[in-house]
């Protein structure tokens, strides 16, 4: 007997000497390590609230890693740590959800489908890797959780804002970055190399885009057939339900653009614009210098511009791909577009129709006492001349009504100059000047 005990004595002096962290102490002060609280443990777990009911099961140690085994409301939990690194720590578990560890994630709808693979712990900064519909994603933020960022090379922005998917442009978007503030979602990333950034505001279906390089043609495409939006300068794109509006400047001139979501027409606005930014050709007709810009509108075929002259409501029309353009406007005079017919008086009972420009020469269809008629001027001269085929000589010059013979007279034209008044026509077909 006194053999053996001296045999075990010397054995386990010398295991001592060949195993100094021998498994022995070290089971030992493991089970001591078992009754402590995981923040005794590793004190930085006390930035993750979830982790304040953590119950030890196991402390071990393997190659160079402290290995904590517990649960969390019956969640089983595994969490390493590289002793040189105390502030730092790895968390993995089957049944965590992205919200155990950042609450705020709960907000964000797109992450309610994160499948958790691992949290990290760095410094000052919390990273959660794991899936969405298989896709891989790293959620990270700071450790008083203020802000949130989510990057993934899959993700798309449809993902993120599933509105997204109904703006064509934006399927070309090529997702960089999520952040989340207290107020908003953003979405950075690029569209044809141009870096672009999304942002949404929480508990709203509106969005809008901002991108120092993104052209109008790149949102609207049929913009591109409006040649003075060839200068629009883009500052940002909004969508609700209905519209996408397009914000951005001309000239240094604030300008929106506005489009029904299933409409290809478009209108665009901006107090500043003047007509002649829109239809250059317009700037040669005086009248129209004093158009106020109200709203221009694009169709297949023509353009539209709103406005008002005087305070009264006009219309420009014109024909894309051509000069052409009309004028319409309830309360527009014959004196508002051809200043010198005021001097013929009879043109005082002129309802205004329309207003035609084609190259220089300009005509203004209307009625005199229910009678149609054309007034015609090429631009850059005083003169003008009237039309109207059921226009008789008493409309012009009440005072030939005594004259009999002249009740015969059939009307073709009418000229002002400076000086004269003639009214051209015939007398039993026999041509007559007046």
């Amino acid at each position: 007997m006194n053999y053996l005990i001296k045999f075990l004595v010397v054995f386990i002096a010398q295991a001592a000497l060949l195993f100094p962290t021998s498994v022995f102490s070290a089971t030992t002060d493991q089970q001591s390590e078992v009754t402590k609280k995981l923040s005794e443990l590793i004190p930085s777990s006390s930035n993750f609230s979830f982790l304040d009911g953590f119950v030890v099961s196991t402390v071990s140690n393997a190659d160079n890693q402290i290995i904590i085994k517990g649960s969390v409301n019956a969640k089983q939990i595994t969490i390493t740590q590289d002793p040189t690194e105390l502030s730092n720590f790895a968390l993995t578990g089957e049944d965590i959800q992205l919200k155990d560890i950042i609450p705020q994630t709960s907000s964000v709808t797109f992450l309610n489908e994160f499948a958790f693979d691992r949290v990290a712990l760095t410094g000052e900064s919390i990273e959660v890797d794991g899936k969405i519909n298989s896709k891989v994603v790293t959620v990270r933020t700071s450790l008083n959780l203020t802000n949130l960022e989510v990057t993934g090379e899959d993700l798309q922005l449809k993902d993120v804002i599933p509105q997204t998917a109904s703006v064509t442009f934006l399927n070309e978007f090529a997702f960089d970055k999520f952040s989340l503030t207290d107020k908003s979602v953003e979405v950075d990333g690029k569209i044809s190399n141009k870096a672009v950034t999304v942002t949404k505001v929480l508990d709203s279906k509106d969005f809008e885009v901002v991108g120092e390089d993104l052209q109008l043609k790149d949102i609207i495409p049929q913009t591109a057939s409006a040649g003075f939006l060839d200068k629009f300068a883009f500052d940002k794109f909004s969508l609700t339900d209905k519209n996408v509006e397009v914000d951005g400047k001309i000239s240094n001139k604030v300008v929106t653009v506005k489009k029904a979501l299933d409409s290809k027409d478009f209108e665009v606005t901006g107090d500043d614009l003047q007509l002649k930014d829109i239809v250059p050709q317009t700037a040669s007709v005086k009248f129209l210098n004093e158009f106020a810009f109200g709203k221009f509108s694009l169709t297949d075929k023509n353009i539209e511009v709103d406005g008002k002259i005087n305070s009264k409501v006009v219309t420009v029309n014109k024909v894309l791909n051509s000069n052409d353009l009309n004028v319409t406007g309830a309360g527009l005079q014959l004196n508002d577009i051809i200043p010198q017919a005021s001097s013929a008086k009879f043109l005082d009972a002129f309802a205004f129709d329309k207003f035609s420009l084609v190259d220089k020469d300009m005509e203004v269809d209307g009625t005199i006492n229910k009678k149609a008629v054309t007034v015609k001027k090429v631009l850059g001269s005083k003169e003008l001349e009237i039309t109207g085929e059921d226009l008789q000589l008493k409309d012009i010059i009440p005072q030939t009504s005594s004259v009999t013979f002249l009740n015969e007279f059939a009307f073709d034209k009418f000229s002002l100059t400076d000086k004269d008044v003639e009214v051209d026509g015939k007398i039993n077909l026999k041509v007559v000047t007046v």
